[in-house]
């Protein structure tokens, strides 16, 4: 292994490299801080690590040699330089974190209190942090905990006071406080596994308590004040979602998050749009047509919301070519385009090239400008075989729209062969899809090639049998479009 290879696999350059140029200058000045750090090998190094952020294309032994001269190279002496500036530059991150979130500064500063005993200046301390508390904006799970730990301090304080005067007022309010903590995180961890189920379909553990969560919020959710049961709502609505799945239960969670969405945090806002959509694509498959309209109206909150960024890339990339197709399918052609030229450069650079080529050719297709779609296809090589898969699909739907026939049997003959070839890398399901899709697709090839010979009731007849084998072939992906050709033949 190289030595270059060796300097970029540190954790410490790993940990330096996700700071900005800005971070990395105060964190120098940590280093250089007598209160921090009194070793100078640390100073020296921080001092010279940062001529090279954030690449560090930079080898062990040039280190070294900045560090100790013309000593002998000694790997376990340049580990223990390294070693202490991670650790410090871990106790930076927390200190920034510290310093930046004022109610967990002052939060701490009174447990500090409580243990010096110093009365007077927790009674004047505590009320102030009570205050800050009270005015966080966002009345999430954090907001509660943090209200729940402030009143755990004031009665480890009262009791250091051998004061018990008012401690069942405050007792009664930790119990509040514990409940709607203990059913909000009950619920999330609830719909948590329910979303793992639909994605593996592998129940991996219980969250007990729930048939008694549900009947009591059934009964009594009305009864809690307005900003607590804000929050418990969202989640009771989520997981009846997910028990539950049908019109009433999404679209009040779908109006309610409207309006109270700053109450979850992004992450968890992420995974209800996730089983929102998951519950909508379901509604849709199914025939319930408007719920495309329900699919587009989401993925545009997630956007204006940014929760599909992550780390600045839409994650994972395959909801941009999601996007791009529920716009067309549902008829916003200038939106796709608009979307496909604003968020390109959001795809990560693996997949930007070749998402972009496809979406744009799907563009075309919907648009009728079949050859301006295959050309696209066709100008991109995939080393992807689930992208094949899409590509090969397009190029399908392409050939038949522009009625070049010679050359769909051999793109269908193409694809089955590459079904086969790939059985032991392909999941099970993907591959069962798009066999039955290539089953029907020859089935209207052929209707088509032989119409002319065939009377009006064989036409009836087998228009009728295409669409019968539609709805007794599962799984099936284009079905809305094998439909629609269906439907056109007679």
């Amino acid at each position: 292994m190289s030595a270059k290879k060796l300097i970029e696999e540190r954790k410490l350059i790993k940990l330096l490299r996700v700071l900005s140029k800005e971070e990395l200058k105060l964190f120098e000045k940590y280093v250089r801080s007598i209160y921090f750090n009194r070793n100078q090998k640390v100073i020296q190094l921080i001092t010279f690590l940062k001529k090279y952020h954030p690449e560090y294309s930079i080898t062990t032994q040039k280190v070294f040699v900045y560090l100790f001269g013309n000593k002998p190279f000694s790997n376990s002496t340049l580990n223990d330089v390294f070693n202490k500036s991670k650790v410090l530059l871990e106790h930076f991150l927390a200190q920034q974190k510290f310093e930046q979130t004022e109610l967990l500064f002052n939060f701490t500063l009174l447990e500090q209190l409580v243990d010096k005993n110093a009365v007077w200046f927790f009674e004047n301390a505590f009320p102030k942090v009570q205050e800050l508390s009270k005015k966080q904006d966002v009345k999430n799970i954090n907001y509660y905990q943090k209200r729940l730990e402030l009143n755990e301090l004031k009665l480890s304080y009262a009791l250091h006071q051998d004061n018990r005067v008012g401690n069942s007022v405050l007792l009664k309010e930790m119990d509040e406080l514990s409940e709607i903590i203990f059913i909000v995180r009950k619920l999330s961890h609830y719909c948590a596994l329910m979303l793992r189920n639909l994605n593996t379909q592998r129940e991996t553990w219980e969250v007990r308590f729930m048939e008694q969560i549900f009947e009591h919020l059934k009964q009594h959710l009305e009864q809690y004040p307005e900003e607590p049961k804000i929050l418990i709502k969202v989640w009771y609505l989520v997981a009846l979602l997910l028990s539950e799945p049908d019109h009433k239960n999404y679209f009040e969670l779908k109006n309610h998050l409207t309006s109270h969405s700053a109450v979850v945090s992004r992450e968890d806002l992420r995974s209800i749009y996730a089983i929102m959509l998951a519950y909508c694509n379901n509604q849709a498959q199914s025939g319930q047509g408007e719920y495309w309209k329900e699919i587009f109206d989401n993925y545009k909150v997630m956007l204006e919301k940014e929760l599909l960024l992550v780390e600045g890339n839409i994650r994972p990339p395959i909801h941009f070519r999601n996007i791009v197709s529920i716009a067309l399918l549902v008829g916003d052609y200038e939106w796709a385009t608009s979307f496909i030229q604003k968020y390109e450069d959001y795809l990560p650079a693996t997949s930007r090239a070749y998402m972009v080529v496809y979406c744009q050719a799907n563009v075309d297709f919907y648009q009728k400008k079949y050859k301006d779609c295959i050309q696209k296809i066709k100008s991109f090589a995939l080393q992807d075989d689930l992208n094949k898969i899409s590509h090969k699909t397009l190029l399908v739907k392409a050939y038949y729209e522009s009625e070049d026939h010679e050359t769909l049997h051999k793109l269908l003959r193409n694809f089955t062969a590459f079904l086969d070839n790939h059985k032991k890398t392909l999941p099970d399901t993907p591959s069962s899809s798009y066999k039955n899709f290539i089953k029907i697709s020859r089935q209207l090839l052929d209707f088509q090639e032989n119409a002319i010979a065939l009377s009006k009731s064989e036409k009836r007849d087998k228009q009728a049998k295409i669409q019968a084998n539609i709805d007794a072939l599962r799984p099936l992906t284009q079905q809305s479009w094998l439909e629609q050709k269906v439907a056109e033949l007679y």
